[in-house]
């Protein structure tokens, strides 16, 4: 995915020729993606859940074989710095825990099981601490909002949004008969 990148191609230097192979393989790999999910709309929405497992399993060793084979058209200085670009990108959308989580990471860096843990732990604290601030950044915000309307105009809102209720927190997990993907957007809109 990381190759579809013009910044990425630029900063591994890939020449044309391993262009033109890399773009085979993404046509390979495109095909074969296409080919595991036909049919799935017709599949009974109580055999999904199995089924996704199933693919998800074919999509790793499909993974694991294009990997190699995109590994056999890249120069060893090309393989190094992807994997770094790709260790940056999960820092960046995994958070620093996530990463250091994965299997190639943990071997590389001899993890154990009880810095596991303590990374886990520590990780769990951040995210609170950041939707506290993030909490109070958006009462900070509200309040100088606010500020903008006359006192009339405070009191009117007021009114019209009546007495605090604390709505719950809606329980999306999967499973539990909601479509993937929407539990997704409802946290983004209680987050609002």
């Amino acid at each position: 995915m990381m190759l579809q990148s013009e910044e990425v191609r630029k900063e591994l230097e890939i020449v044309e020729d391993q262009q033109k192979e890399l773009d085979k393989l993404r046509d390979e790999m495109r095909d074969q993606m296409r080919e595991m999910f036909s049919g799935m709309r017709d599949v009974p929405r109580d055999q999904r859940r199995e089924r996704f497992e199933q693919m998800r399993e074919k999509m790793r060793t499909a993974a694991q074989e294009m990997e190699k084979k995109v590994n056999a058209v890249l120069l060893p200085n090309q393989i190094e710095r992807l994997n770094q670009l790709e260790l940056q990108m999960q820092m960046r959308f995994r958070g620093t825990e996530g990463a250091l989580a994965s299997d190639a990471v943990v071997k590389a860096l001899g993890i154990t099981e009880e810095q596991k843990k303590r990374m886990q732990e520590v990780a769990a604290e951040a995210q609170r601490e950041m939707q506290e601030a993030m909490q109070k950044a958006r009462e900070e915000a509200r309040q100088k909002i606010l500020a903008v309307l006359t006192p009339q105009q405070q009191e009117t809102l007021k009114k019209m949004v009546g007495e605090q209720f604390e709505m719950p927190r809606p329980n999306f997990r999967r499973g539990q008969g909601d479509r993937p993907g929407r539990d997704r957007a409802a946290r983004d809109r209680s987050e609002r």
